[in-house]
């Protein structure tokens, strides 16, 4: 017998759910997709995590996602990541989006960690126009835990379990895949931190 059916009744399917804890010693291609032409390599110290730089240059991004499927429904599914951003030269963003082979693409929603910005900020998008809603949280170069709940009215980012923000116009319409990217600003490659995903159905 599972843990799910000692918890829950045996007429209650359990709906799709992921959990990625970036401990092995590479990224699990076999579920994940790099783009963008940077690297995603383990970070070489005690919860580490996984490690995803742009290359040098300036304005790239690199990313991980799910590539084509889109397992998740923008009308009822939750991320929590834990993530950092190391230096305010690297813009973090984690969530959910909707493309298959871009970085973010539309139908999106995701916690942000700008560059160079001072709070973090969910950003939220159907299928023509943006919106970036601040909370009034600091960021800074600390692990963070993000969750971002889509339901059929709004989208709800968490940061370390206080709600930040909700936004109930330009969310996504379209099912949706997890994703973390990283993108710079400057002539040297930047990086960012994530050591936990979970994403369900709810």
């Amino acid at each position: 017998m599972s843990f799910y059916e000692k918890f829950n009744p045996l007429t209650t399917v359990a709906k799709q759910r992921f959990v990625e804890t970036f401990s092995g010693d590479a990224l699990d291609t076999d579920r994940w997709n790099l783009a963008g032409g940077g690297t995603a390599v383990m970070n070489d110290s005690v919860d580490g995590g996984l490690s995803i730089s742009t290359s040098s240059g300036g304005s790239n991004e690199t990313y991980i996602n799910f590539g084509t499927p889109l397992n998740f429904a923008h009308n009822g599914s939750v991320m929590i990541a834990v993530a950092k951003q190391p230096t305010t030269a690297s813009g973090l963003y984690v969530g959910f989006s909707n493309a298959t082979n871009s970085v973010r693409g539309t139908n999106h929603s995701y916690s942000e960690v700008g560059i160079s910005a001072t709070v973090f900020a969910l950003h939220h998008m159907d299928s023509s126009s943006a919106t970036r809603t601040n909370t009034t949280i600091n960021i800074d170069s600390n692990w963070h835990t993000h969750k971002l709940e889509l339901t059929s009215s709004n989208n709800i980012l968490s940061i370390d379990g206080v709600v930040g923000a909700t936004a109930d116009s330009n969310i996504p319409t379209n099912k949706q895949q997890p994703y973390c990217q990283v993108q710079d600003v400057v002539s040297a490659s930047n990086t960012v931190n994530i050591r936990y995903m979970e994403c369900y159905n709810t």
